[in-house]
């Protein structure tokens, strides 16, 4: 018999929830995609400058049962890489430099494989090319930089006779429109990268003479080459950028792989440390920094070129994709004016052989918080338990039920965000674990869960409402492991099982009842979801079994009650948590069959590309992952597989 099967004779009686009239500030539904659009774009500029979070998926800000309107998502899209003026010669393996808020690029090789002694600018302001005294030698694969506002170019592989190309010493700065020669590198070298910190230029790495992949830097400081301390990780076709104090090597090749490596170099110091990877190795790639973000463009990874796009967020040292380019190439010539990113030329294909003008400009949207390199740990909570629910209402975390040791709790728990300081709540009418929880209209609402085994699962709703718990209108499909957000004044229910099925139903509560809407498309259990104000977004989940998790990720849309496919998560699981901020989905944790991920992956929704980020200190499954502010918390879980092994744990990733 279901356990939960009430008669009329000793139902509890259901609360209605206080109706009231939508304030007339709120738009009817219809047109209402059109009207988030154009008022997200409208205030996006001001909430940057005023650096407010908003947080949508995790609380409500209304009260007193009254339908509030939510707050839109105000990350503002990154556009695409649109084209520019074409070069006037295709080239590949050019130097670039900024210099006057013009794009200089020296040198490369031309279509017809050719050496270049080429010396063209680009101006963004009016899209068009001027070109300048062409360079005393012509050389491919060389370094510019500019140093005391005028261009630089070192070294580089000038030709030989017809097929030989030999590594040059030779240095040469644009003065007054002309080629004044400075004194030589210590050694020939090509393939090579610079940067300039204050007034010293930094080279590094490349190969020399003999073809020998080097490791060596020196500084000039005006006067001539000092040897400094070499770089740890010996390499070529790499690429160097500076923030003012530190000179950044990305990435490059070590003559048989492509690396991942960046180091950064500190000439105050003369010493080198490691910094986060690239999310992929790539070489003979280019590099601009702008708005505190390294922006590492194309290149090749095992010899096939690349479009796709990487910054490093300086101030935090995380990773995170940009749109890919137009026009996959190797060897372009990448600069940055203000906050526009471009790159020129460069070959198409697998070396330099194919040459191309086409050029692209990406205009990097207002920065979003980052974040931090890895998570902090709090204190413990009062309750160590697994398979709670959860939700955020007034920058307090709710946690209700759960598991412990194999009990079924009726705890109820807040964490308040400002204080640290945890409090008891009223305890759940019944206990419940594997249930779900969501903030609507101001109140917390508790859906569905299993007392026992969650083969016999619940359609029981219980709202906290004015110190205790009230029971609401019963869902049309029991269901234990399900996910819940809301969208304006919807309830959304999905996935979930019963009776060692998978719930495929979707429900909507409207204040009054539920109603049922449009499959999800993959029908999942132990998954999660979350709200950006106008979609829910189902991540993951698994299929009544720890060896059969999923990646999927699909949203819905309560207005027009479509189903959309995403890109699948990297990384199949179950048994997690998520939170939405600031345009992002962060993933958190999860389990396999014999193990518990520590795996932290997040989604930005407007670039439609996940990335991976620090994973939490202690792997957990079954827990509570809730934003406040700008902070992910990730509470409690076990750090077993199913249901033993449950923590108290309570972690934090900041978003800065």
């Amino acid at each position: 018999p279901d356990m939960f099967a009430r008669s009329p004779s000793n139902s509890p009686p259901i609360t209605p929830w206080p109706v009231a009239p939508p304030p007339a500030s709120v738009a009817p539904a219809k047109g209402r995609k059109k009207t988030v659009i154009a008022l997200a774009a409208a205030a996006a500029a001001v909430l940057l400058v005023i650096g407010t979070v908003v947080i949508v998926a995790s609380r409500d800000t209304g009260g007193g049962g009254t339908p509030t309107p939510v707050a839109r998502p105000t990350a503002e899209a990154q556009p695409g890489w649109r084209p520019i003026a074409d070069s006037r010669i295709p080239l590949a393996a050019a130097a670039a430099t900024e210099a006057d808020g013009t794009i200089w690029i020296f040198g490369g090789m031309g279509a017809d494989n050719r050496v270049s002694g080429a010396h063209e600018g680009y101006d963004p302001a009016i899209d068009s090319w001027k070109g300048g005294e062409a360079l005393p030698v012509p050389v491919q694969r060389a370094m510019s930089v500019t140093w005391q506002d005028t261009p630089v170019v070192l070294g580089g592989w000038r030709s030989e006779g017809a097929d030989t190309k030999v590594a040059t010493d030779q240095v040469w700065r644009v003065v007054n429109s002309r080629w004044v020669q400075l004194p030589p590198l210590l050694q020939p070298r090509a393939a090579a990268a610079a940067a300039v910190v204050g007034d010293r230029i930094v080279v590094t790495g490349g190969v020399d003479a003999t073809g020998k992949v080097l490791d060596t830097t020196e500084v000039y400081d005006g006067s001539g080459w000092t040897q400094a301390a070499p770089m740890p990780t010996a390499r070529q076709l790499l690429a160097a950028a500076s923030d003012g104090e530190l000179v950044f090597a990305i990435g490059g090749t070590n003559g048989t792989a492509d690396l991942a490596t960046v180091e950064a170099y500190d000439p105050a110091a003369d010493t080198w440390t490691a910094m986060p990877a690239l999310p992929e190795p790539r070489s003979d790639f280019g590099v601009a920094v702008t708005d505190a973000r390294l922006v590492a463009v194309g290149g090749t990874a095992a010899g096939r070129p690349l479009k796709t796009v990487t910054a490093l967020d300086l101030t935090t040292s995380t990773w995170s994709d940009l749109p890919d380019l137009g026009t996959a190439r190797r060897g372009a010539a990448v600069a940055a004016v203000g906050k526009t990113v471009y790159a020129i030329g460069g070959s198409t294909g697998a070396g330099d052989g194919q040459a191309t003008s086409s050029a692209e400009a990406l205009k990097l949207a207002p920065r979003t918080p980052q974040p931090a390199a890895q998570w902090r740990s709090l204190p413990d909570a009062p309750t160590a338990r697994l398979m709670m629910a959860y939700t955020v209402l007034d920058d307090k975390i709710w946690i209700a039920g759960g598991i412990r040791e194999g009990e079924t709790l009726d705890t109820v728990e807040t964490y308040d965000t400002r204080t640290q300081q945890w409090q008891s709540q009223p305890s759940l009418p019944i206990p419940l674990n594997h249930a779900v929880a969501a903030t609507y209209r101001g109140e917390v609402v508790v859906i569905g869960g299993a007392t026992d085994t969650i083969t016999q699962a619940s359609n029981r709703v219980f709202a906290f409402r004015d110190g205790q718990w009230v029971e609401l209108a019963s869902l049309q499909h029991a269901r234990a492991a399900p996910a819940a957000a809301v969208v304006d004044d919807k309830l959304v229910v999905v996935g979930g099982q019963n009776d060692k099925q998978v719930v495929p139903q979707t429900e909507v509560f409207d204040g009054e009842s539920w109603t049922q809407a449009a499959d999800m498309p993959t029908p999942r259990e132990h998954l999660a979801a979350v709200s950006d104000g106008v979609y829910v977004y189902t991540v993951g989940g698994r299929l009544l079994s720890a060896d059969e998790n999923l990646a999927t990720f699909e949203r819905f849309d309560p207005e027009s009650g479509n189903w959309e496919k995403l890109p699948d998560m990297p990384t199949p699981r179950g048994s997690y948590g998520a939170a939405y901020l600031d345009g992002r989905i962060v993933v958190v944790g999860g389990e396999e069959p014999t193990r518990v991920l520590p795996t932290v992956e997040i989604y930005d929704i407007a670039n439609r590309k996940w990335s991976t980020q620090a994973p939490v200190n202690t792997p957990v499954h079954g827990q509570a992952v809730a934003a406040v502010g700008s902070t992910v918390y990730c509470i409690g879980g076990a750090d077993r597989p199913t249901h033993e092994g449950p923590v108290a744990t309570v972690e934090a990733l900041d978003f800065t």
